[in-house]
C-alpha cells in the first residue's frame, strides 16, 4: 500500500468513525512524537541545518523511513484534515491521529490489524471506546452533557453493564443477554436504592430512607407489578404487611415500640408484638395478642 492509499484509508476511517459516533482524543504525547519525527528530519539535513535564518519547516506531506527504507511515520495534511499515521515494523499501520473539523481522533491498532482502542472529542464530548481481539466494542467512557458514563457489553455486542452518575446521584444498570435491564442499584437524595425486575416489570425493591424513621424497607411485586408484600425496620419496629391483588392490606406482623404521650419518645424495652387480619373492607377480624 503506497502512501496515498494509506491517507485515503485513514480519510474513510476517519467518516466512519464521524458516522458511528465511536471516536477519539489525541494525546499530546503523539502530539510530541511528531515534533520528535520533524526534528529527526531537519537535523539529518545538512542544507537546511546550515541555514542559519531557517526556524520552520513547510511542508503538506512528511514522510519518515527506517533504516530498511520503509516508511514508518506519515504526517500529512490533506482536505483540511491534519493527519498522522505510524506503521509497525511490517507495514501495518498501528496508530493513526487525526484531525477534522469536529473531531480529533486517536486510534491504536494491535500487531494483528485489529483496532483495540479509539479516543475521541467531538461534539457530544470525550470518548473512549475499547475492542477485544475480534475488534468488538467492550468497554466504552463517555461524557456527555457533564455527565460521565461508562458500559461494558458482551462478546455478542449486547450491553451488559452501565455505571453513570447524574444529578441526582450515582447509578449502576445490569442487563441480561438480551439487554434487556435486570437489576440496578442506585443513590437518591433520600439513600440507596437495589431494584430487581423480570424480563418487564419490576419485581423487587429494597431501600434504605434518610428520614426521621431511618426506614429499611424490602418490596415484593406480583407479575403484574402491584405490591404484595412489604417488610419493614425503622425506628419504631419491624412489620411486615401483606395485601391482595386489589393492593387491599389482609395481614401484618410486627414488633412495634410503644410511644410515651406526654414525650412522644419511645419507652425503652417497650416493644409490642401483633398479628392482625383484615377482611376486603379493611375490618380487623382477628388479632393476636
Amino acid at each position: 500500500m503506497n502512501m496515498e492509499e494509506r491517507i485515503e484509508k485513514l480519510e474513510r476511517e476517519l467518516a466512519k468513525a464521524r458516522r458511528s459516533g465511536k471516536v477519539f482524543h489525541a494525546c499530546v504525547v503523539v502530539v510530541v512524537v511528531a515534533l520528535c519525527s520533524v526534528w529527526a528530519v531537519t537535523s539529518a539535513a545538512p542544507d537546511v541545518q546550515a541555514a542559519a535564518t531557517a526556524k520552520e519547516v513547510r511542508a503538506n506531506r512528511l514522510v519518515i523511513e527506517d533504516e530498511a527504507g520503509k516508511a514508518r511515520v506519515i504526517i500529512a495534511v490533506q482536505e483540511g484534515n491534519a493527519l498522522l499515521l505510524m506503521d509497525g515494523e511490517k507495514g501495518d499501520t498501528r496508530l493513526v491521529l487525526g484531525v477534522t473539523e469536529d473531531q480529533t481522533q486517536l486510534s491504536i491498532t494491535d500487531k494483528n490489524k485489529v483496532t483495540r482502542a479509539r479516543l475521541c472529542v467531538n461534539a457530544t464530548g470525550p470518548v473512549l471506546t475499547m475492542f477485544d481481539t475480534l475488534g468488538q466494542t467492550r468497554a466504552g467512557l463517555l461524557v456527555s452533557q457533564d455527565r460521565p458514563i461508562l458500559g461494558m457489553w458482551d462478546a455478542s455486542a449486547v450491553v451488559r453493564a452501565s455505571l453513570a452518575v447524574t444529578d441526582e446521584g450515582p447509578s449502576l444498570d445490569m442487563h441480561d443477554k438480551a439487554g434487556l435491564p435486570r437489576a440496578g442499584l442506585r443513590v437518591h437524595a433520600e439513600g440507596p436504592s437495589l431494584s430487581m425486575r423480570d424480563k418487564s416489570r419490576l419485581r423487587v425493591c429494597l431501600d434504605v430512607d434518610d428520614d426521621e424513621d431511618y426506614r429499611a424497607q424490602l418490596l415484593l411485586n406480583d407479575e403484574e407489578e402491584k405490591d404484595r408484600m412489604r417488610l419493614t425496620a425503622g425506628k419504631y419496629g419491624p412489620s411486615l404487611t401483606m395485601r391482595d391483588r386489589q393492593g387491599r392490606v389482609r395481614a401484618t406482623l410486627g414488633a412495634r415500640s410503644s410511644l410515651d404521650p406526654d414525650t412522644l419518645e419511645l419507652t425503652p424495652g417497650s416493644d409490642e408484638l401483633f398479628l392482625r387480619f383484615f377482611n376486603p373492607s379493611f375490618e380487623e377480624v382477628w388479632s393476636a395478642p
